[in-house]
């Protein structure tokens, strides 16, 4: 008899749990973003420079002096005729691309009085076959420059977890 129930005991559990209801859970989530950043900045410098290129048998002096007179007039603002700063963003499929107005540069720069450039060049002769051939320059520059840096960046995360 104990062997009928031991034999009957595995066919019981087996019919008893192919008709209980299975029930399972999953959750499921999505996260998505974006950002847009845009970095404008506009620079001014002006300078002196000298340069010098010879053989050997040529003396150069080269001197360059800048004197800017404080009525000198250096402005660089993001204001248009005091409406300020302003633009269009375009996002199309093919990129991004942003339209600036309102930015203004204005520069006078006033040489003061004691500037001076000056280069000089002399041959002194220490080897009679050698050419005597040179090159210097002293002189001004000035240069501005306007940088746009724009990121745009998206991100998209998902998740699925059963249990």
């Amino acid at each position: 008899m104990i062997l009928i129930y031991k034999n009957l005991l595995p066919v019981y559990f087996v019919l008893t749990c192919a008709f209980l209801p299975c029930i399972a859970q999953t959750r499921n989530t999505l996260s998505t973003g974006s950002s847009n950043r845009l970095s404008i900045s506009l620079t001014n410098t002006m300078g002196v420079t000298t340069s010098a290129d010879a053989a050997s048998n040529v003396d150069i002096d080269n001197e360059a002096v800048l004197i800017l007179d404080p009525e000198s007039e250096i402005q660089d603002n993001f204001n248009s005729d005091g409406e300020g700063l302003s633009g269009d963003f375009v996002v199309s499929p093919n990129g991004a691309s942003y339209n600036i107005t309102g930015l203004q540069a204005k520069n006078n720069y006033i040489i003061g009085d004691g500037s001076y450039f000056k280069s000089t060049m002399k041959s002194n002769v220490t080897d009679p076959t050698k050419p005597i051939k040179g090159e210097a320059f002293a002189g001004l520059n000035h240069n501005m420059t306007l940088t746009v840096d724009q990121t745009n960046s998206s991100f998209t995360q998902a998740f699925s977890q059963d249990f």
